[in-house]
């Protein structure tokens, strides 16, 4: 939906390799984060310097959801919190939640993230289950084309 992009605030969580927050830079985003932890930081900034985008609006950040969050994070305005495949280890449903609610939270009023997911040993299905139990957040399944089974999306607002 490149309309919802354009001219938005993009903030990209367990962002890996950046793809997702990267596209939203193309799809003229005016500002895209891309966070993940200490270690992963060096393949964002590679990809996005190789992608021409690092400094073009678009930032690499250090962001660790079991440790509380940047304050430059919270002040950001975001108008689109992304989230591809990071429901994986189930240590960490909880405190992706948290950042998420904690964001969605400081973020523009309008404000929504998008989680995409693929099932994995009933893991999507627990992290939904605790996401439905959080008082302050709804949720609503998104239809995917065709070609993606296993794979969900679900958008996510205060």
């Amino acid at each position: 939906r490149g309309g919802e992009v354009a001219g938005s605030r993009v903030l990209e969580l367990g962002a890996g390799t950046g793809l997702a927050g990267m596209s939203g830079a193309v799809l003229g985003a005016s500002h895209v984060a891309l966070t993940d932890l200490p270690e992963n930081l060096p393949l964002l900034r590679r990809n996005a310097a190789l992608n021409r985008l690092e400094g073009d609006g678009v930032e690499v950040a250090s962001l660790d959801w079991t440790q509380p969050l940047p304050e430059a994070l919270l002040a950001g305005g975001w108008d689109l919190i992304l989230a591809a495949d990071c429901v994986f280890w189930e240590v960490l449903f909880d405190p992706l939640i948290a950042t998420l609610q904690a964001l969605l939270a400081a973020a523009a009023p309008s404000a929504a993230a998008y989680l995409t997911a693929t099932h994995r040993q009933a893991r999507l299905a627990e992290f939904l289950r605790r996401l439905d139990g959080t008082a302050s957040l709804e949720r609503e399944a998104l239809p995917l084309p065709l070609g993606f089974p296993g794979t969900e999306v679900h958008r996510v607002t205060l």
